[in-house]
């Protein structure tokens, strides 16, 4: 055997003895890199209409120092709970929201709340689920190299956590004090009392314009006649001491005065008489 065939055949057997190492040390690698997280909520039994907080939390890693950066894609029944929004835990940074959801940080985390997400319930379900899958997440190792767990070697679970939404109860016919039922208003009483046709006086006497008043009778009018120049010369009541009315002074003159002259005529005849009689 020359001394070229003796050289390939220690390289063999140096190979030989190496590539078993090699292969042993990456098989222990990817066992020992290892992680598992946690959804935490405070409640799993919501009312439709509740809002409800689901928070993301590092429970263990193997193999590795930490991790630095999280990516996961959220899964929910939409029709049951809208996404609200999120807000990132102590020493990390949301850098997406949408369908992934991304989180990085400046230093590497063992352990503690990544990030905290929240829903809002809006229909009833018996049972649903929401959970974080397709993880992948990276950090350093012991020796300060990269490091991390990714779905797809299965070396990374998918947290999840089951709610029941039931649907909100409300009062049957419950009395709105916006819009109380056939409320009495106080402008508009129910039939109210109002003087109906107040009584007012019958006739009455008005005393500018009095009712039928009794006006004072003119001179020689008899209250029952129509004629006045009759009544003037109607003997008649004259001889039957007829009073003239009270009121009018110049008919007791004018009475007087026919008294005197019919007097003074009787007197003249009487004379006449008597010298005739002598």
């Amino acid at each position: 055997m020359n001394k070229t065939s003796k050289f390939i055949l220690v390289v063999l057997l140096i190979l030989s003895m190496l590539l078993p190492s090699i292969g042993s040390v990456k098989a222990v690698d990817e066992e020992d890199y290892s992680a598992t997280f946690s959804l935490t909520t405070e409640n799993v039994n919501v009312k439709a209409g509740d809002e409800v907080s689901v928070k993301l939390n590092i429970v263990s890693i193997t193999g590795f120092k930490g991790i630095a950066t999280f990516t996961g894609e959220k899964v929910f029944d939409e029709t049951v709970f809208d996404y609200v929004g999120a807000t990132a835990g102590s020493g990390w940074t949301i850098t997406a929201q949408d369908r992934n959801i991304i989180v990085n940080s400046g230093e590497t985390h063992d352990s503690g709340t990544i990030v905290t997400m929240k829903f809002r319930a809006k229909k009833e379900a018996e049972d649903t689920i929401i959970k974080v899958i397709n993880i992948d997440a990276g950090g350093d190792d012991f020796d300060g190299e990269a490091a991390g767990v990714c779905y797809k070697d299965n070396n990374v679970n998918e947290p999840s956590v089951r709610f029941k939404v039931t649907a909100t109860t409300e009062p049957t016919n419950p009395t709105d004090p916006t819009e109380p039922t056939n409320p009495t208003e106080p402008t508009e009483p129910t039939n109210p009392t109002e003087p109906t046709n107040p009584t007012e006086p019958t006739n009455p006497t008005n005393p500018t314009n009095p009712t039928n008043p009794t006006e004072p009778t003119k001179p020689g009018t008899n209250p029952g006649s129509n004629n006045s120049n009759d009544n003037k010369n109607d003997k008649t009541t004259a001889k039957g001491n007829k009073i003239p009315q009270t009121g009018e002074p110049y008919i007791v003159i004018i009475a007087l005065v026919a008294t005197i002259a019919l007097a003074g005529g009787l007197f003249v005849k009487y004379k006449l008489f008597s010298n005739k009689m002598k």
